[in-house]
C-alpha cells in the first residue's frame, strides 16, 4: 500500500506517521478531558505519554509471545504489534501506578478510555497503509480477486465504541465502567472480524485474535456486572439514608 511516506529525499514509516497523529489526538482529548481528573495540562500530557508507553509494551510483549521464534532471531523491532496486548496490559499496569500515586483507578481508567479507542481507530488506518493486518481475498462472485478492507472496518467500529463510551460517561461519569466497556465490544467486534482477516485459525479452528476475544469479552461482562451491582448497591443504600431522614424530619 503506502507503507513509507515521503518529504524531499527523506522517507518514513507511514504507520509511525500515523501513531504519531494518534498520540497527538489522544493528548489533546487527555488535556480536554483533564478537569475530571483535577489534572493540570502537563499532567494530562505526561499521562497520555504513560498511556501510549505502556500501551505499546503490552502490545509488544504479547507479538513477542505470539511469534517466539521471529523475537528470538530478530530481538525486539519496531515492526509488530498485537492490539490486545496493549487492551490486557494497560488496565493491569495503571492499577499500580495508580495505587502508588493515589489516583482513583476506576475514574482514571475512565478518563483514559476514549483516547485509547481513539489510538485504536487511528492505528488501523495505520495498518491499512502499512498493508498490515489485511483481509483474506474473495475468491468468487463480482468481487473475486478483492481484498476485504478489514482495517478500515476495524476502525469504523473503534469509532462506533468511541461513541458508545461517550455515551455510558455521560450516564455513568468516574464509576469505573467505560474500559470494562472496551474490553466486551472491542473483544466483540474483534471476534467477528476476524472471520474476515486474513490469520491462521489454527487454534482449535479460531485465530489468535478471536481467542484473546473471548477472553476479553468475558472480562468486560465480569467486570461490568460487578460494577453494575456496586452502583445498584449505592443507589439502594442512598434510598434508604433518604427514607431515614424524612423519618427523623
Amino acid at each position: 500500500m503506502y507503507s513509507k511516506f515521503y518529504i524531499f529525499s527523506y522517507s518514513f514509516s507511514s504507520y509511525w506517521a500515523v501513531f504519531a497523529v494518534g498520540l497527538l489526538l489522544m493528548a489533546v482529548m487527555n488535556v480536554l478531558r483533564r478537569k475530571r481528573m483535577e489534572f493540570s495540562r502537563l499532567r494530562a500530557v505526561l499521562f497520555t505519554v504513560l498511556i501510549c508507553f505502556l500501551s505499546l509494551a503490552g502490545a509488544k510483549i504479547l507479538f513477542a509471545l505470539e511469534n517466539w521464534q521471529q523475537f528470538l532471531d530478530n530481538g525486539i523491532t519496531l515492526d509488530g504489534v498485537s492490539f490486545f496486548g496493549a487492551v490486557f496490559f494497560l488496565p493491569s499496569a495503571m492499577y499500580f501506578i495508580c495505587r502508588w500515586r493515589k489516583v482513583p483507578y476506576g475514574a482514571f481508567m475512565d478518563y483514559c478510555a476514549p483516547s485509547l479507542m481513539t489510538m485504536l481507530a487511528v492505528l488501523r488506518i495505520g495498518c491499512w497503509l502499512n498493508g498490515c493486518c489485511g483481509g483474506i481475498t474473495i475468491q468468487t462472485g463480482a468481487y473475486a480477486g478483492t481484498v476485504v478492507p478489514v482495517q478500515i472496518m476495524e476502525c469504523i467500529g473503534d469509532l462506533a465504541i468511541l461513541g458508545v463510551l461517550l455515551l455510558v460517561e455521560w450516564h455513568y461519569s468516574g464509576k469505573g465502567m467505560l474500559y470494562p466497556c472496551i474490553l466486551f465490544l472491542y473483544g466483540g467486534l474483534r471476534f467477528a472480524l476476524e472471520f474476515f482477516r486474513d490469520t491462521p485459525k489454527d487454534w482449535l479452528y479460531l485465530s489468535h485474535g478471536q481467542w484473546f476475544s473471548i477472553v476479553s469479552a468475558i472480562a468486560g461482562v465480569y467486570f461490568l456486572r460487578r460494577i453494575m451491582k456496586n452502583i445498584l448497591a449505592e443507589g439502594s443504600k442512598k434510598k434508604e439514608s433518604d427514607k431515614q431522614r424524612k423519618r427523623r424530619r
